[in-house]
Protein backbone atom coordinates (compact mmCIF):
# COMPACT_ATOMS: atom_id res chain seq x y z
CA UNK A 1 0.00 0.00 0.00
CA UNK A 2 1.37 3.37 -1.30
CA UNK A 3 2.04 5.82 1.94
CA UNK A 4 1.41 9.65 1.76
CA UNK A 5 3.54 11.39 3.59
CA UNK A 6 2.22 15.29 4.35
CA UNK A 7 3.98 18.23 6.18
CA UNK A 8 2.50 21.22 7.71
CA UNK A 9 5.67 23.74 7.55
CA UNK A 10 3.87 26.82 7.46
CA UNK A 11 0.84 28.26 8.95
CA UNK A 12 -1.80 25.92 9.32
CA UNK A 13 -5.33 27.01 8.04
CA UNK A 14 -7.47 27.83 10.98
CA UNK A 15 -11.00 28.38 9.96
CA UNK A 16 -13.89 26.06 11.32
CA UNK A 17 -12.85 26.18 14.90
CA UNK A 18 -16.44 27.52 15.71
CA UNK A 19 -18.67 24.85 13.89
CA UNK A 20 -22.82 25.08 14.37
CA UNK A 21 -22.39 23.31 17.34
CA UNK A 22 -19.63 23.41 20.16
CA UNK A 23 -16.71 21.05 20.86
CA UNK A 24 -14.30 21.07 23.64
CA UNK A 25 -10.63 20.27 23.60
CA UNK A 26 -9.06 18.67 26.46
CA UNK A 27 -5.40 17.34 26.91
CA UNK A 28 -5.81 13.92 28.29
CA UNK A 29 -4.48 13.58 31.44
CA UNK A 30 -5.66 10.90 33.63
CA UNK A 31 -7.71 7.96 34.52
CA UNK A 32 -10.91 9.45 33.83
CA UNK A 33 -9.21 11.06 30.48
CA UNK A 34 -8.66 7.72 28.97
CA UNK A 35 -11.90 5.94 30.02
CA UNK A 36 -14.02 8.54 28.23
CA UNK A 37 -12.13 7.22 24.82
CA UNK A 38 -13.47 4.10 25.53
CA UNK A 39 -16.45 4.26 22.80
CA UNK A 40 -15.08 6.30 20.30
CA UNK A 41 -13.21 3.47 18.63
CA UNK A 42 -16.40 1.17 19.00
CA UNK A 43 -18.82 3.58 16.65
CA UNK A 44 -18.60 2.49 12.82
CA UNK A 45 -15.43 0.07 13.33
CA UNK A 46 -16.22 -3.10 11.35
CA UNK A 47 -13.50 -5.70 10.92
CA UNK A 48 -12.89 -6.48 7.07
CA UNK A 49 -11.34 -9.84 6.52
CA UNK A 50 -8.12 -7.66 4.98
CA UNK A 51 -7.58 -6.11 8.37
CA UNK A 52 -8.86 -2.70 7.77
CA UNK A 53 -11.65 -1.43 9.48
CA UNK A 54 -14.38 0.07 7.90
CA UNK A 55 -13.21 3.51 8.60
CA UNK A 56 -9.97 3.24 7.73
CA UNK A 57 -8.20 2.04 10.40
CA UNK A 58 -6.00 -0.82 11.59
CA UNK A 59 -8.66 -3.62 12.99
CA UNK A 60 -6.37 -4.28 15.51
CA UNK A 61 -6.68 -0.21 16.92
CA UNK A 62 -9.99 -0.56 17.55
CA UNK A 63 -10.38 1.24 20.84
CA UNK A 64 -8.52 5.07 21.03
CA UNK A 65 -7.39 4.66 24.28
CA UNK A 66 -5.79 1.06 23.32
CA UNK A 67 -3.73 2.67 20.25
CA UNK A 68 -2.81 5.89 22.22
CA UNK A 69 -1.06 3.39 24.59
CA UNK A 70 0.47 1.19 21.96
CA UNK A 71 1.57 4.56 20.75
CA UNK A 72 3.16 5.72 24.28
CA UNK A 73 5.09 2.64 24.65
CA UNK A 74 6.90 2.53 21.85
CA UNK A 75 10.94 4.05 22.54
CA UNK A 76 12.17 7.26 22.01
CA UNK A 77 9.24 8.79 21.40
CA UNK A 78 6.75 10.89 23.68
CA UNK A 79 2.92 10.98 22.97
CA UNK A 80 0.70 13.91 23.97
CA UNK A 81 -2.78 13.30 22.87
CA UNK A 82 -6.02 15.59 23.40
CA UNK A 83 -9.54 14.88 22.95
CA UNK A 84 -12.98 16.98 21.55
CA UNK A 85 -15.83 16.32 23.39
CA UNK A 86 -19.56 17.19 22.40
CA UNK A 87 -20.48 20.07 24.59
CA UNK A 88 -23.72 20.82 22.66
CA UNK A 89 -25.71 18.93 25.59
CA UNK A 90 -24.09 21.20 27.98
CA UNK A 91 -25.01 24.49 26.18
CA UNK A 92 -28.51 23.10 25.83
CA UNK A 93 -28.89 21.80 29.75
CA UNK A 94 -27.29 25.59 30.28
CA UNK A 95 -30.13 27.30 27.74
CA UNK A 96 -32.39 25.14 29.53
CA UNK A 97 -31.80 25.83 32.84
CA UNK A 98 -31.96 30.40 31.84
CA UNK A 99 -34.62 29.55 30.28
CA UNK A 100 -36.58 27.39 33.39
CA UNK A 101 -35.19 28.28 36.81
CA UNK A 102 -32.15 27.97 37.34
CA UNK A 103 -28.88 25.47 35.96
CA UNK A 104 -28.82 22.46 37.77
CA UNK A 105 -25.37 21.19 36.22
CA UNK A 106 -22.65 22.79 36.53
CA UNK A 107 -20.46 22.83 32.92
CA UNK A 108 -17.97 20.96 34.55
CA UNK A 109 -21.05 18.17 35.49
CA UNK A 110 -22.72 18.21 32.35
CA UNK A 111 -19.02 17.76 30.42
CA UNK A 112 -18.36 14.52 32.21
CA UNK A 113 -21.55 12.85 30.57
CA UNK A 114 -20.33 14.05 27.19
CA UNK A 115 -18.27 11.70 25.17
CA UNK A 116 -15.48 11.92 23.00
CA UNK A 117 -15.99 12.64 19.57
CA UNK A 118 -12.29 12.83 18.35
CA UNK A 119 -8.53 12.35 19.44
CA UNK A 120 -5.26 13.89 17.86
CA UNK A 121 -1.80 12.33 18.81
CA UNK A 122 1.15 14.02 18.72
CA UNK A 123 4.23 12.11 19.07
CA UNK A 124 7.95 14.44 19.45
CA UNK A 125 10.84 11.67 18.40
CA UNK A 126 14.64 12.57 18.20
CA UNK A 127 13.77 13.38 14.52
CA UNK A 128 10.95 15.49 14.69
CA UNK A 129 6.94 15.93 15.36
CA UNK A 130 4.51 13.98 13.65
CA UNK A 131 0.96 13.29 13.97
CA UNK A 132 0.54 9.34 13.96
CA UNK A 133 -3.20 9.13 14.87
CA UNK A 134 -6.21 11.71 14.36
CA UNK A 135 -9.73 9.97 14.98
CA UNK A 136 -13.00 11.27 14.50
CA UNK A 137 -16.51 9.57 15.16
CA UNK A 138 -18.25 9.16 12.12
CA UNK A 139 -21.28 11.35 12.59
CA UNK A 140 -18.92 14.09 13.87
CA UNK A 141 -17.37 14.27 10.76
CA UNK A 142 -17.00 17.17 8.21
CA UNK A 143 -18.27 19.86 11.26
CA UNK A 144 -14.34 21.10 11.99
CA UNK A 145 -13.49 18.45 14.95
CA UNK A 146 -10.73 17.09 12.89
CA UNK A 147 -9.50 20.31 11.87
CA UNK A 148 -9.66 21.76 15.64
CA UNK A 149 -7.89 18.86 16.81
CA UNK A 150 -4.72 19.23 14.39
CA UNK A 151 -4.74 22.85 15.24
CA UNK A 152 -4.33 22.01 18.81
CA UNK A 153 -1.23 19.49 18.12
CA UNK A 154 0.32 22.01 15.45
CA UNK A 155 -0.15 24.80 18.09
CA UNK A 156 1.51 22.56 20.79
CA UNK A 157 4.17 21.48 18.84
CA UNK A 158 5.10 25.13 17.68
CA UNK A 159 5.36 26.40 20.83
CA UNK A 160 7.64 23.48 21.57
CA UNK A 161 9.80 24.75 19.16
CA UNK A 162 9.15 22.05 16.24
CA UNK A 163 9.54 23.86 12.62
CA UNK A 164 7.52 21.47 10.89
CA UNK A 165 4.58 18.52 11.67
CA UNK A 166 4.44 15.31 9.67
CA UNK A 167 1.44 13.12 9.13
CA UNK A 168 0.82 10.12 7.14
CA UNK A 169 -1.97 8.22 5.75
CA UNK A 170 -2.53 5.64 2.93
CA UNK A 171 -3.10 6.61 -0.57
CA UNK A 172 -6.01 4.72 -0.66
CA UNK A 173 -8.18 6.42 2.21
CA UNK A 174 -9.41 9.28 -0.25
CA UNK A 175 -10.95 11.20 3.01
CA UNK A 176 -7.82 11.39 4.71
CA UNK A 177 -5.64 12.34 1.50
CA UNK A 178 -8.25 15.35 1.13
CA UNK A 179 -8.02 16.41 4.81
CA UNK A 180 -4.79 17.24 5.43
CA UNK A 181 -4.23 19.64 2.70
CA UNK A 182 -7.14 20.94 3.78
CA UNK A 183 -5.82 22.14 6.63
CA UNK A 184 -2.50 23.55 5.64
CA UNK A 185 -0.27 19.93 5.20
CA UNK A 186 1.51 19.49 1.57
CA UNK A 187 3.33 16.35 0.12
CA UNK A 188 6.14 18.30 -0.85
Amino acid sequence: MAVIRFVCAGGHDRRGEDGPWSVGVQRISSASDWSALAKLGEHGAQKHPNGVASDGHLARAFTASGLLCELASRENRDIIAWFARDLTLIKDRVDDGIRGSRVKLSRLECAVECEAIGVVALAQTPTGWSIPWLLVHPDARRRGVGRMLVNTAVTHARSQGAVAVTAETLAAWGNATAFWPAVGFSTR
